[in-house]
């Protein structure tokens, strides 16, 4: 797992979830990219931000389709990109 704050042109990777910070400003935005070889799961980032099941379950088992959700406080968004490999297959982002 990682996570990176963003900030006008200021950009900050973190250590982990709890280096984040508790509330976003303005120009803020928060990505957490969740690895499937990460020690950090779907449900450890649920629990952190509070998310909803809906959006906790797609985080553990990514559907077939691109996601975009508002939930007002938060935007779920998961894409689809070619992996590095001659397969040719997409994985989720």
């Amino acid at each position: 797992m990682s996570s990176i704050l963003f900030d006008r042109d200021r950009v900050d990777r973190l250590d982990g979830l709890s280096d984040r910070p508790r509330r976003l400003r303005g120009s803020q935005l928060l990505w957490v990219d969740l690895d499937g070889d990460s020690e950090v799961d779907a449900r450890d980032v649920a629990e952190a931000f509070d998310l909803d099941n809906e959006t906790r379950d797609f985080l553990s088992t990514p559907d077939e389709q691109p996601v975009f959700n508002d939930h007002g406080r938060y935007i779920h968004l998961t894409t689809y990109a070619p992996r590095d490999d001659d397969e040719g297959e997409l994985h989720a982002v």
